[in-house]
């Protein structure tokens, strides 16, 4: 039921869903509702978004890539993707493939042109940062 009354709301209504269900630690809720919204909004970039960052809270960062590279795909200015897929990368080993991440978000950064969303996951930065050993 929630579904279909985000969906209503259109694609950014399921991903706002999602985004609550980030906040209560219920990824596997996350992944549900972002494939459910992908069905119906397959070109959607949070949505995918929201599966690759279920993925890596879950400390699964190969199947995260993926995810992050077609929102990327989708929105190549969407900032969130590039910071998180670097995470990923640098979780797995591949400094070479964090660094150009880096590099990519420094751009959109400095040009002021790039897509965020308006949901701060930042906020959970530390709580990341402790799971994956990284602080």
């Amino acid at each position: 039921r929630l579904y279909e009354r985000a969906a209503a709301d259109e694609e950014k209504g399921v991903h706002f869903l999602a985004q609550a269900f980030f906040r209560v630690g219920q990824y596997e809720k996350v992944q549900e509702i972002a494939r459910l919204g992908l069905t119906r909004y397959p070109k959607s970039a949070a949505l995918m978004f929201d599966v690759g960052l279920s993925y890596f809270l879950m400390q699964q960062a190969k199947e995260a890539l993926p995810y992050f590279a077609a929102a990327i795909a989708l929105d190549p200015r969407y900032l969130n993707a590039y910071i998180y897929r670097q995470q990923a990368w640098e979780f797995l080993g591949n400094r070479p493939a964090a660094k150009a991440d880096v590099e990519v978000v420094k751009a959109l950064k400095q040009s002021g042109s790039y897509t965020q969303d308006s949901f701060a996951l930042h906020a959970n930065m530390d709580l990341i940062l402790v799971r994956y050993q990284l602080k």
